[in-house]
């Protein structure tokens, strides 16, 4: 009998298996997930070239509810007598798929994959119960007046947005405390201190620090913002020196916006922003805050009714 020597490629395989996989999750884009990779790329066991078939953003969390349906329709074929927890273990199946469909080109490094959104996250575990987790936050009203800058982006629109994906992660961490599986970031605190966050980080998921270069994370260059990365109105991704002024910027994006700005802020996303860590600011009196806050809400319903109307007009247009 000839027994056939495996592959480099299924020896990397192999090795990569047998350490978790990382995975980054932000809670909406402009929040920090490219810099966070870009840090913990810095580490030799994590060094992913960006070569012909490199996923930039994976989103596979963002469809996980497909997943889930499957795993639930096809296992109530199943005898349950004779298979221990079907759904769950389909579920591990189809989750140790993708991981394979994205350790083929690693060449035996940690699996290091990231996605702007927080879809379905209460189901990461039930996909990916091996990996290791980072959750990295921002400020909401930074994150707004980022989009709005850089993409014109609708500042009441991401606020709601924000709020929505924020609450997502608090309940996450409710029904999974932090530890072992999964770590908090927040992007402020990385610009603020990258050294010390980077050492919370690597101890976290294991890496070994000895190797990482903290001088050149301390000095990474920047990419994508929408302050000082772009030209002629537009933002691109081309890296840039750090400016000197970048950490202070980073973390007061939004401070100069006015009463009511913050009032509506307050509104829409203070409870979690206060429940990842975040200060509220002052906005209007109680009373001018609360009856602005009512009229636009309403306007927004009402906004919204419309666009609801004129897609249904186009699509029975044809």
């Amino acid at each position: 009998m000839i027994v056939q020597e495996p592959t480099s490629q299924q020896n990397n395989q192999a090795e990569s298996a047998t350490r978790p996989p990382i995975f980054i999750l932000g809670v909406s884009m402009r929040s920090g997930t490219n810099f966070l990779h870009d840090l913990i790329r810095l580490h030799p066991d994590c060094a992913i070239d960006a070569e012909k078939n490199f996923i930039w953003e994976d989103f596979h969390l963002h469809h996980a509810d497909s997943l889930l349906a499957y795993a639930h329709n096809v296992s109530q074929h199943w005898s349950l007598e004779t298979i221990d927890a079907p759904q769950s273990r389909l579920l591990k199946s189809l989750g140790d798929g993708i991981l394979s469909f994205l350790s083929a080109e690693i060449g035996g490094r940690r699996l290091l994959t990231k996605t702007p959104g927080v879809q379905h996250l209460s189901h990461f575990f039930q996909l990916f119960p091996d990996a290791q987790l980072l959750v990295i936050v921002r400020d909401g009203r930074s994150v707004a007046e980022s989009g709005a800058r850089g993409f014109d982006w609708n500042p009441e629109a991401v606020l709601r947005y924000w709020s929505k994906a924020a609450q997502t992660i608090l309940d996450f961490q409710a029904a999974n405390p932090l530890g072992k599986r999964w770590l908090l970031i927040r992007y402020e605190d990385v610009v603020a201190s990258p050294q010390t966050e980077l050492l919370k980080i690597l101890e976290f998921l294991g890496l070994e620090p000895a190797l990482y270069d903290f001088e050149a994370a301390c000095g990474l260059p920047v990419r994508g913002s929408s302050l000082y990365g772009k030209q002629a109105d537009q933002v691109h991704w081309t890296p840039i020196d750090r400016p000197a002024d970048f950490t202070t910027q980073a973390a007061t994006r939004f401070k100069g916006w006015s009463p009511w700005q913050h009032s509506r802020a307050n509104h829409l996303a203070g409870r979690q922003l206060v429940g990842l860590g975040y200060t509220l600011e002052p906005g209007l009196p109680t009373g001018l805050g609360r009856l602005g806050n009512l009229l636009a809400d309403a306007r927004w319903q009402v906004r919204e009714i419309l666009k609801g109307v004129y897609h249904q007009l186009r699509s029975w247009r044809g």
